[in-house]
């Protein structure tokens, strides 16, 4: 079941970064369109970003989404009996002697709960 997870938070991850991306092309599209934009517009122009601000932004989710990426790549099997917590670290083994899944991907699904395809049984793992 860890593999399944492991798709699903990889098409999560996939999907953030997309709209990061795209975020991110439009604040630098905006700031080199108008160079002086806070004497153009103001900062009081209602629905006006700071537009170096959501460049910090959008670059701090994609650094964030590669990290979670790194740590998808080390527990990608884990539950398998080879993965990084099989060994008896926090996967472990249960009370009917079948592998655990990872709490790690597990604890990584929580925030996409609200999205579609999500399963409740994989916060249980």
């Amino acid at each position: 079941m860890s593999g399944e997870l492991v798709a699903w938070l990889t098409g999560c991850l996939d999907e953030d970064q997309q709209k990061a991306e795209k975020l991110l092309r439009v604040a630098q599209d905006t700031q080199l369109t108008f160079k002086d934009y806070k004497r153009f517009a103001g900062r009081d122009t209602p629905g006006w970003h700071d537009w170096p601000d959501v460049e910090a932004m959008c670059s701090r989710t994609l650094a964030d989404i590669a990290a979670k990426r790194d740590i998808l790549k080390l527990h990608a099997i884990c539950g398998s009996g080879h993965g990084y917590c099989d060994d008896g670290g926090h996967g472990g083994i249960g009370a009917t002697g079948n592998l655990l899944g990872c709490s790690t991907t597990a604890l990584l699904a929580q925030p996409f709960a609200d999205r579609p395809g999500f399963r409740e049984e994989w916060l249980e793992e």
